[in-house]
């Protein structure tokens, strides 16, 4: 078993290196845009409330739209892409 293993699952405790393991995709081109929306919000890296596969950095007030690798989705409160399972995991 490899560090990205899980015994159970097979799909890893770390999705980013079974990403990178299997190959990465394409790379996603930035375009950055002024949205009123969002502009005012401080830089960081926020939840895209109409695509979870997606995920907004903003900074200086330039809103990017990052795709997540395949399979993966974003999840907020680790401010990083994850498993989808992962977000409905309970620690208790």
């Amino acid at each position: 078993m490899t560090l990205t293993e899980e015994p159970s699952s097979g799909k890893g405790k770390n999705p980013l290196l079974t990403t990178i393991k299997n190959g990465l995709p394409a790379v996603y081109e930035l375009d950055g845009y002024v949205d009123p929306d969002e502009e005012h919000k401080p830089d960081g890296f926020y939840t895209d409330e109409k695509d979870p596969t997606k995920y907004l950095n903003i900074s200086d007030g330039i809103v990017y739209e990052v795709q997540c690798p395949p399979g993966l989705v974003w999840n907020q409160e680790k401010r990083q892409c994850d498993w989808p399972q992962a977000q409905n995991a309970n620690p208790n």
